[in-house]
């Protein structure tokens, strides 16, 4: 499948069964208060693994036509050309969806460098009114350390929200005969 291709197919990830019913409730309203403009963007959802949060995301995405999701180690390996495609869609997309922000690799490098969340998120300030989402399993006082106070703040400057709770997956898993 072609990069093109692959980015701009919808829905995001049809595989996962997902109802915006099983969303939290206070996200839905936090949801609600974004795209009324009642709240600044962007959301940083962060919380522990498996409480929810790319699913909610994902349900967001299936009421915007015009979706780019992609996870923070995919910005790095982009390049810089400008006239790149990703970057093209993470500048003129209606709703960017940035996944696994601050996730760690294998080794005890991060996956985005900051270079590249710094050029997403400026991207998103410039061009798109910070329309996006940021989900991320680390603290919001932690980014500054990951990226730099530069593209924490840029990632912090809208609506935060916190999913807590158990892990979903496991939870899921432990009920299934």
């Amino acid at each position: 499948m072609l990069e093109r291709d692959r980015i701009a197919r919808k829905p995001m990830r049809p595989e996962l069964d997902r109802s915006i019913g099983l969303v939290d409730v206070g996200l839905l309203e936090t949801f609600r208060e974004l795209v009324t403009g009642n709240s600044p963007w962007p959301l940083l959802l962060w919380g522990p693994t498996g409480t929810g949060k790319t699913f909610a995301a994902l349900c967001l995405t299936d009421f915007c036509p015009d979706v780019v999701l992609l996870e923070a180690d995919r910005l790095a390996k982009v390049g810089w050309d400008p006239d790149d495609f990703v970057w093209q869609r993470v500048r003129d997309c209606e709703l960017l969806v940035v996944d696994e922000v601050g996730a760690r690799t294998g080794s005890a490098n991060y996956t985005a460098p900051a270079d590249a969340m710094e050029r997403c998120a400026d991207l998103r300030e410039r061009f798109a009114g910070r329309v996006a989402i940021y989900i991320t399993n680390q603290r919001p006082e932690d980014l500054a350390d990951l990226y730099g106070d530069r593209t924490a703040s840029r990632l912090m400057c809208g609506t935060a929200f916190q999913l807590a709770g158990e892990d979903r997956r496991l939870h899921t898993r432990e009920e299934t005969p």
